[in-house]
């Protein structure tokens, strides 16, 4: 089977007196093949000795059964045994260093003795490799919004609606005129619609600076301080940030509520240290030449502006006496004058 030896029907006494004696068992290879075959034609020794098979066994020492120390397969053995105990066992040919089975070698023996162990020499084909699903990564989940990403998005559906309903209004009133003027008095009409929406919108954003500048007086940033905040939106959006869940004006009016068990109590002015200082910083700054409504939209100036608004009161109340000392001290201002300083002037506004 391996190349080397070939089954024969029978052993001939020359080849059984060449075998050597090993435990008092007669040991002949015969090769990788079923136990049908070694019955058919293994030879009684010694008086019709009982012929068992026996399976070789792999070898990873010196201590194999052929002595050979190379981790081979001795392969399929038969083994007899006589009345008195005594046997005989072939052993395998000796190799040569350099003939030494490689792995690679041991792999496709073992695989050809699996398969003429086999009934009807069926082929042993092994199981192929079970195939890993394509890995497809789950859709990330949509993060929530936050609650100023909330209240813009109400505003733009309030403006939005509030649009359709001004259109429908005007389309409405432009047919009337039509049907009663004529055309010439319809695009008149259209051209005062549109100038005056124009208009309108222009007053928007110079009420909402107006209310800007008012707040920073009054020491109220409208960035960093929640009420005025919370005026500069609902006049620019037409949207109470009180009424949307999540803002900081919310979370202020249900502590509130929980507080005072649903009851309306007036807590009095908040922050009045606190603002107090804001307050002084505006006028310094106006003094200075600085505006502070460009002043007070740096980033980096909200966050310590916030700062302010968090002091305790017992600390915002020693700050505030310090300052109420430099505004005495200077004028109306926190820092000394200085030559050639042109104090900051509102821009004055165009009569209505």
């Amino acid at each position: 089977v391996s190349g080397r030896y070939k089954l024969q029907p029978a052993i001939n006494q020359h080849q059984q007196s060449t075998m050597k004696s090993r435990g008092g068992k007669l040991v002949l290879l015969i090769g990788c093949c079923s136990t049908s075959a070694v019955e058919s034609f293994a030879p009684a020794i010694r008086g019709g000795a009982a012929l068992t098979p026996r399976f070789g066994r792999l070898h990873a020492s010196p201590t194999d059964d052929d002595g050979s120390g190379d981790g081979r397969a001795d392969g399929v053995f038969a083994e007899t045994s006589g009345r008195d105990g005594d046997g005989i066992r072939g052993p395998l040919p000796p190799r040569s260093p350099g003939r030494r089975a490689r792995p690679a070698g041991l792999a496709v023996l073992t695989g050809l003795a699996a398969r003429l162990a086999l009934p009807n020499n069926l082929a042993v084909v092994p199981p192929a490799n079970a195939a890993s699903a394509p890995i497809v990564l789950r859709p990330s989940m949509k993060k929530e919004d936050t609650p100023m990403v909330k209240a813009m998005k109400t505003a733009e559906e309030l403006k939005r609606k509030r649009s359709f309903e001004e259109f429908d209004a005007f389309m409405a009133e432009a047919n009337r005129v039509e049907s009663a003027e004529g055309k010439s008095a319809r695009a008149a009409y259209e051209r005062k619609y549109e100038a005056d929406k124009a208009a309108k919108e222009a007053q928007l954003v110079i009420d909402v600076e107006d209310l800007k500048r008012d707040l920073l007086d009054r020491g109220m940033d409208p960035i960093a301080d929640m009420d005025a905040e919370r005026q500069v939106f609902l006049l620019e959006h037409g949207v109470d940030l009180e009424k949307i869940s999540g803002t900081p004006q919310n979370e202020a009016m249900a502590r509130a509520f929980m507080k005072n068990r649903g009851k309306k109590v007036d807590a009095g002015p908040k922050l009045v240290d606190q603002r107090y200082i804001v307050s002084c910083q505006v006028a310094d700054l106006k003094a200075r030449g600085v505006d502070p409504l460009v002043h007070f939209s740096d980033p980096d100036v909200a966050e310590k502006t916030r700062g302010i608004y968090k002091m305790e009161d017992r600390q915002a109340s020693r700050a505030a006496a310090q300052y109420r000392e430099l505004m005495e001290r200077y004028g109306g201002r926190l820092t000394e004058p200085r030559a050639g300083e042109v104090p900051f002037v509102r821009p004055a506004r165009p009569s209505a």
